[in-house]
């Protein structure tokens, strides 16, 4: 019962984690292309604003996934190693605790990866052309790596866990 009470709790995430990262694009999407419209003095219809703002952002929606990414798997190893090793799983996040809700784990990591999203096209508007806009995608490709670390060991501290409860049935 508790197995399948988790598996709902996932499958809620991963659908509020797709439904906000398609609400954010076409928000960001529906306001740049709005301006850009506005002193054209024509209106686009959503799906040709949205076409349009993703050919030209092909780069910062990279970054944008990448972030989202890496941060949503470091949650999701995080809170998977928390409920099958709470003795060996400690988060080494000072603001959540040594051993957080699960709820508190994919708060701040969606709040952090919007904040990094925010940032990013924050960047991307405001920066002159090119050379300047690949700061974002570095960014993103730094984050995304240093995230690879703390999955492994996530998944590698709870499946030894597994393992020795594995061993001690047998």
């Amino acid at each position: 019962m508790k197995n399948n009470r988790q598996q709902q709790l996932n499958g809620a995430k991963q659908a509020l984690c797709k439904f906000l990262s398609i609400a954010a694009l076409s928000v960001a999407a529906t306001a740049s292309l709005n301006a850009q419209q506005f002193h054209e003095g024509r209106r686009a219809s959503v799906l040709g604003r949205t076409t349009q703002y993703v050919r030209t952002h092909k780069e910062l929606l990279l970054a944008d996934t990448l972030v989202v990414a890496a941060l949503s798997a470091d949650a999701a190893s995080s809170v998977h190693c928390q409920q099958t090793n709470p003795v060996g799983c400690i988060e080494s996040n000072p603001f959540l605790g040594r051993h957080p809700s699960a709820s508190a784990t994919w708060g701040y990591s969606l709040g952090f990866s919007a904040g990094i999203v925010a940032i990013n096209h924050a960047l991307f508007s405001i920066a002159p052309k090119d050379p300047v806009r690949h700061i974002a995608l570095f960014s993103s490709v730094a984050i995304a790596v240093t995230e690879i670390p703390t999955v492994r060991n996530n998944v590698q501290t709870s499946e030894a866990r597994r393992a020795f409860l594995a061993r001690q049935q047998r």
